[in-house]
């Protein structure tokens, strides 16, 4: 069978109907090249595709006989079994494989004895004001063993989260962390965590995935890490929003898998070596259950241990807040947790969880809605920190007057991999046929589902007719979730569809974005987006919110976030009312001051969202003018600035915003010189303002030894839930289990391979010795 470079991944034929097998032969270059088809991922029927050589077993008019011919055929067939077998036991990248068995929960001691899990408890506090917001947690560990253990447990923070202090507490003993480059704060953990000291390390993997490791826990005894950081709540349609992540779904790692991450290897400057970047080294690859690949090289830091289908694990979460809006209150809710919300002034509540403690297995999101005359307009904030002066401005432009809606052509997208199964695939068909719904006569659309595969309904946007609205709507009814997540192929054949002169082209993207090569798809949509705009909508209970808040940026899009059945039509609407109605473009800041402001480049803003501006200048400006089109209507305005006074949180967040610009920078940029400036300059901001970034991270020593010089070190990394509403089957498919029924399967099938190749073999030795005895030409 010919195959792509890269062995085209995730096309299995139409005659073997095993969708999860792919095939690596090789075919001479004098096979014939066919109309061969690639499975769906819908049904398993076929839709032509140029480029893939029919097996020669399944090609016609072959000089063998019927009976050889079926032999022959039965034994590809059982090759492409065996191959597909095997690459499940073997490779992390065939389907959606993502092995479970890397760590246990328990740590198993020399003598056989058995530990808990040594994170107890996690406590989550939000204090918010106006716009921002404090937020602590704190993770207990425990440990109720006989033994000196060291624990490294991975967890989700909101992607744009200035993490900015780390303290360690030890009965009545509170150790504060320092700030120091990555590699050095490696060093220095490992070099207390050898002499006995107890220590705590915080890394920072993406921007809303962090690492946690407590060393020298002893005996009987609890340690308690408490890490704070800041953030702004989100202001969208008149509703403030804040999530709490809870949980990392596990990302499907593309790509070949390389060894054991080499401190030698190019890994494009970001990778410190592994014995200063891997906690823990678990079959040589880390601590994940993922080996690197060449896509994905720190893979084993991204994918944490997963707990175990009907296995419970210990860490409850409690979570409190104190709301001073700073206007009067409408309503405060969360959108998925039962919440106790106690009044303490019209612009002031108390809020606190129903339950007193809940699994960590789905995102919190707190919301509160001002009464309609205190829906803000403008808000300042300012700071003078040594001879700089930083400000945070938030602006809401006025409303554009409706205008008759040009013609869009819209391609949706749908992830139907694995990781979507069950709750998540059941809320995106409803928010694709919402959006299918809300199309005009003089639309067009096109519709792409992808897994291991892309698949598109049509080869370019049609016209949004009954006709094909309607074949869409049965498609979209009968899809399933299962296989991979290969969203490379899904992004660029709907970036490199035909242009559609008259029309406004328009992406949408629903997906939970569980995905680890987040960078080369930020690359992507930045050379292939043209003049389209990518709306990114975020499905189930905990998606990645850094890829789809970060793709709808480079997309020029926005990004919606659903998770629960119950909000779809809502927040549907208000997407879709976004993409009706003219927007704010072609912004541009002036001051009567140099300002260093971030975003660089100001986004495009859609109906409900506010202008969110961060900057710093040498003297404080006393005025600021925006300016831009909404349609086709200049619009203009002048916001005389009054500082409100001392806010510490503002040069952070400043701060926080200035290393994000540098990270897409330095993504860009070529290895070499250039990007090891830019992670210069992205040290030299988290230093100064002591924040986690993926190159400094906050540490914490006890200065005194606890742990005896004789006593050994275990090292335990801390399993996580699983997302409310997915498949552990789904996700993780035929990985390795506790049970060796795959292997006996692969033997079996071996066995019954061998027989058939024997029974091949023997007819043709018999015909041989029948041919000499009787002395015939054979």
């Amino acid at each position: 069978m010919q195959t792509s470079p890269k062995h085209r991944r995730g096309y299995p034929t139409c005659f073997t109907s095993f969708r999860s097998v792919t095939i690596h032969n090789s075919t001479p270059k004098s096979s014939p090249v066919t109309d061969w088809c690639p499975t769906t991922p819908i049904t398993g029927s076929c839709t032509p595709h140029r480029g893939f050589a029919a097996p020669r077993a399944l090609q016609p008019n072959q000089p063998e006989g019927n009976a050889m011919l079926r032999i022959k055929a039965t034994t590809t067939l059982l090759l492409w079994l065996l191959s597909g077998w095997a690459a499940a036991i073997t490779s992390p990248l065939e389907a959606d494989t993502r092995p479970t068995e890397t760590a246990r929960l328990e740590l198993i001691g020399e003598s056989g004895s058995r530990q808990q899990a040594l994170l107890q408890q996690t406590g989550v506090h939000f204090e918010i004001a106006g716009l921002l917001v404090r937020t602590r947690v704190s993770q207990t560990f425990r440990n109720d063993g006989s033994g000196w253990v060291e624990g490294v447990y991975s967890y989700p923070l909101p992607e744009q989260a200035a993490v900015d202090r780390l303290r360690m507490r030890i009965g009545e003993r509170i150790i504060e962390g320092e700030i120091q480059e990555r590699q050095q704060a490696r060093k220095t953990y490992q070099q207390a965590k050898q002499s006995g000291q107890r220590t705590s390390l915080i890394e920072q993997q993406r921007p809303n995935i962090f690492t946690t490791s407590v060393a020298n826990i002893g005996p009987g005894e609890t340690i308690t890490i408490e890490i704070e950081y800041q953030q702004q709540a989100r202001y969208d349609s008149g509703d403030f929003r804040l999530r709490f992540p809870m949980v990392i779904l596990p990302r499907y790692i593309p790509g070949q898998p390389l060894s054991p991450m080499n401190p030698d290897d190019d890994h494009h400057g970001d990778l410190p070596q592994l014995s200063e970047s891997a906690p823990i080294q678990l079959n040589g690859d880390g601590f994940g259950w993922a080996a690197p690949t060449d896509q994905v090289p720190d893979a084993p830091l991204i994918t944490p241990p997963v707990a175990e289908p009907g296995q419970s694990l210990p860490n409850r979460v409690r979570i409190s807040a104190h709301l001073n809006a700073g206007f009067e209150l409408a309503k405060v809710r969360s959108s998925y947790h039962g919440v106790e919300v106690e009044s303490l002034s019209p612009t002031e509540a108390r809020i606190r969880l129903s339950d007193t403690q809940v699994k960590a297995d789905r995102d919190f999101e707190l919301v509160w809605t001002p009464t309609p005359s205190q829906a803000p307009q403008a808000a300042l904030l300012s700071h003078q920190q040594g001879d700089q002066y930083y400000g945070l401005l938030m602006l809401v432009p006025p409303t554009a007057n409706a205008e008759q809606p040009l013609p869009r052509a819209v391609t949706l997208i749908l992830d139907i991999s694995g990781s979507m199964h069950g709750d998540s695939i059941a809320q995106a068909r409803q928010s694709l046929l919402r959006a299918i719904d809300d199309l005009s006569p003089q639309d067009r659309f096109n519709l792409i589902l992808f897994n291991n595969s892309s698949y598109a309904l049509f080869s370019q946007p049609q016209p949004a007719n009954d006709h094909y609205r309607a074949k869409a709507r049965r498609l979209v009814a009968g899809v399933e979730a299962n296989g991979g997540t290969e969203m490379a192929g899904a992004i660029h054949q709907a970036l490199t569809q035909p242009p559609q002169a008259g029309y406004v082209e328009q992406v949408l993207f629903i997906t939970d974005g569980a995905v680890g090569n987040e960078d080369a798809l930020f690359n992507l949509i930045e050379q292939q987006l043209g003049q389209r705009r990518l709306f990114t909508i975020g499905i189930g209970s905990a998606p990645n919110s850094h890829f789809m808040t970060k793709a709808a940026q480079l997309g020029r899009g926005t990004f919606t976030y659903i998770g629960a059945s119950h909000e779809v039509e809502q927040k549907m609407a208000t997407l879709l009312d976004k993409l009706r109605a003219p927007l704010l473009t072609d912004l541009q800041l002036d001051s009567d001051q140099a300002l260093q402001s971030y975003p660089a480049r100001i986004p495009d803003l859609y109906r409900g969202e506010p202008l969110i501006l961060s900057y710093r200048a040498d003297q404080p400006p006393k005025q600021l003018q925006l300016s831009g089109r909404i349609g086709d209507q200049r619009w203009q305005q002048t916001i005389q600035l009054q500082s409100n006074g001392n806010n510490p949180a503002v040069p952070v967040l400043w701060g926080r915003a200035r290393i994000a610009e540098l990270m897409d920078q330095h993504r860009r940029a070529a290895p070499g010189e250039p990007r090891q400036q830019l992670r210069q300059q992205i040290i030299d901001t988290a230093l100064a303002h002591q924040l986690v970034s993926k190159f400094t991270s906050l540490v914490a020593v006890d200065k005194t030894p606890a742990r005896p010089s004789q006593s050994s070190l275990k090292t335990q990394a801390e399993k996580t839930e699983l997302a409310k509403g997915s498949s552990h089957q789904k996700i993780f498919g035929m990985a390795k289990t506790a049970t060796p029924a795959q292997r006996q399967m692969l033997i079996g099938l071996a066995l019954l391979l061998a027989a058939l190749l024997l029974a091949l073999f023997q007819p043709r030795q018999q015909g041989r010795r029948q041919c000499s005895q009787e002395a015939l030409p054979c």
